[in-house]
C-alpha cells in the first residue's frame, strides 16, 4: 500500500481546488442507480464511488487499503 495517507494541511488554493474536484466527481456519479436496500443506504452511493477512485488514485492497492483510508 502507498504511504501519505495521513492528514495534512492545505493551502487556500488547494482548498477550493478540492472543493471543486469534490463537487464535479460527485456530480458526475449522482446518477448512478443504487441497488442497495433503503435501510441499509447510510452514504449516497455516488460519495463512495468517489471516495473508492480517489482512495486508489492516492495509491490503494485493495480493499484492505481502501477500508484503512479515512480517520482512524
Amino acid at each position: 500500500m502507498a504511504q501519505g495517507f495521513g492528514q495534512r494541511v492545505l493551502s487556500p488554493q488547494q482548498t477550493r481546488e478540492t472543493k471543486i474536484l469534490r463537487r464535479s466527481v460527485l456530480q458526475h456519479f449522482q446518477h448512478l442507480r443504487d441497488p442497495r436496500v433503503d435501510r441499509t443506504q447510510h452514504h449516497s452511493l455516488a460519495s463512495i464511488v468517489t471516495i473508492v477512485i480517489l482512495v486508489v488514485l492516492a495509491g490503494a492497492d485493495g480493499f484492505v487499503a481502501i477500508e484503512r483510508y479515512g480517520p482512524g
